[in-house]
Order: structure tokens, then sequence, then C-alpha cells
């Protein structure tokens, strides 16, 4: 059995609209501060939606989807990868996600061992199928992969409700309110 996700116990619709409402105030008092203090969530964001202005085929390419590039080492020198939160995780089926131990094993042979070959091939079938299936992939790139397994109990799944929360609900916040100067001066103008 796999630890569930505190998040599936509220309604979605009663968390997206809370989310989205306090997401639109942070960012309404943000935005009249002049970003005075960098927020993260809106950073990364509004970095995505330069990016893909610029580039239509930019896609985020978030660190949890990429072997190595978090590395999660344990007390007991157990090495993990691919997002932290998974060492906490129980898992049967990916063995605690345990890929090796920093004192027997070389990074060649976690590479090669058949747990690390296993949940990396089945983080990319996840991102596949999300970049199939979703709008939001290019400023997402399939995050939230701890999320993905706590919800779903398996990383090829698509839509997590972290997913529709933080990205594709804090996209909608983001873009509406940087279009709304735009729609105000439109409603102002004489008819």
């Amino acid at each position: 059995m796999y630890l569930r996700s505190e998040l599936l116990r509220a309604r979605p619709g009663d968390i997206r609209q809370s989310y989205v409402a306090f997401m639109r105030r942070i960012w309404q008092r943000w935005w009249s501060d002049r970003c005075a203090i960098e927020i993260r969530e809106f950073h990364q964001l509004l970095g995505c939606l330069v990016k893909l202005r610029q580039d239509a085929s930019f896609v985020r390419e978030p660190a949890e989807t990429v072997p190595f590039r978090i590395l999660t080492i344990r007390r007991d020198g157990a090495i993990g990868t691919f997002s932290p939160e998974l060492a906490s995780t129980p898992s049967p089926e990916y063995g605690a996600f345990v890929l090796g131990n920093v004192v027997t094993d070389t990074p060649t042979q976690v590479a090669q061992g058949v747990a690390f070959q296993r949940l990396h091939r089945d983080i990319a079938v996840g991102r596949n199928r999300c970049r199939e299936a979703c709008g939001y992939f290019p400023v997402c790139g399939a995050a939230f992969q701890s999320n993905r397994f706590t919800e779903h109990g398996s990383f090829r799944a698509t839509e997590t409700l972290t997913c529709r929360l933080h990205r594709q609900a804090l996209t909608d916040v983001i873009v509406d309110e940087l279009a709304r100067p735009v729609r105000d001066r439109r409603n102002r103008a004489p008819g």
C-alpha cells in the first residue's frame, strides 16, 4: 500500500475555488507592491510564459523528471532520485525507492540497476502521456512526481490535483491577471 495524498480528502471544486481566490489575492498584493519579493511560483510560471512566448516549442523540464538532477541520500547511504519526497514514501512495488547505496554502488551501477531503470521508464511514460493529453504541459513538463504516485499509485498516470492547482489554476490566474489591464482599458473606452 502506498501513502495517499491529503489533497484527495478535499472536494476538488472547493479546493480549486479557494486556491484561485488565495493566489489571486497574493498576486494582486505582490503586483501592487511592484513585485518587491520573489514568490517562487510566480517567478517560475512567468519565466515559462516568457520563454513560451519567445519560442512556441518551449517545454519546462522539471528537475524531478531528469535522472540524478535531484539526488537524495538517506542516513543509511540509500540513494534515490527524481523526487526527494519519495524517500519517505513506502512502496513495495519500487522497493521503497532505494536505487542503490553510496557505500556499495557506483553511480553507473545505480543507473544500470533494475530499480532505477523501472522508475525512470515509468516516469518517462507518464511524462509522455501528459505531453499528449494536457494543454498546460509546456509550463508544467509533468512535474510533481511524488504527487502523481501518492494520488494515483503510478508514475504513468497523468493529471493530479496538485497539477490542477499549482500549474493549471495558477497559470489561469496569472494569465488572467496579466490580461486584466487590457480588459479594463477596453471596458472604459467610449463605445
